[in-house]
């Protein structure tokens, strides 16, 4: 298995543990996720907040490449 160049910038089991506590603790309600790798972030905060909570996401997609 090949090794993603840019794989040092996403989540760890221990960050996304730690943000799920995070979010369980304060009873966040809304997060907000800025720039999106692999979504494992994402997924530990949406998994730990309330249903009726609600999610902003922003993503920056690379501009198309014309030759």
């Amino acid at each position: 298995m090949t090794k993603h160049p840019l794989s040092f910038i996403s989540t760890s089991l221990d960050e996304a543990q730690f943000l799920n506590m995070l979010v369980k603790l304060i009873n966040a309600k809304n997060t907000m996720e800025i720039g999106v790798f692999t979504g494992y972030s994402l997924l530990a905060t949406t998994i730990a907040r309330p249903d009726e909570g609600k999610v902003l996401l922003s993503l920056a997609l690379p501009e198309p490449k014309v030759e």
